[in-house]
């Protein structure tokens, strides 16, 4: 079970910390300004991509399934 899931369950509101990759640059990990993270890491907050393309569509699609109900 997902976050999302359990968050809807239990009837408590959440909130997205990144949605688009973009000036916070919430894309990158708490501790990327002491080691890089390496190329082609999974992003860290960020749900779009700045041309609003998922990074995981799987992920998209849970969210709007629990944000449906």
């Amino acid at each position: 079970m997902q976050l999302a899931e359990v968050l809807r369950d239990e009837r408590v509101g959440g909130y997205v910390w990144g949605l688009v990759d973009g000036r916070t640059q919430t894309k990158y990990s708490w501790t990327s300004w002491i080691r890089r993270d390496r190329p082609g890491r999974p992003w860290f907050h960020d749900l779009l991509h700045p041309d609003g393309r998922p990074y995981d569509d799987d992920e998209v699609a849970l969210l709007r399934a629990v944000a449906a109900r």
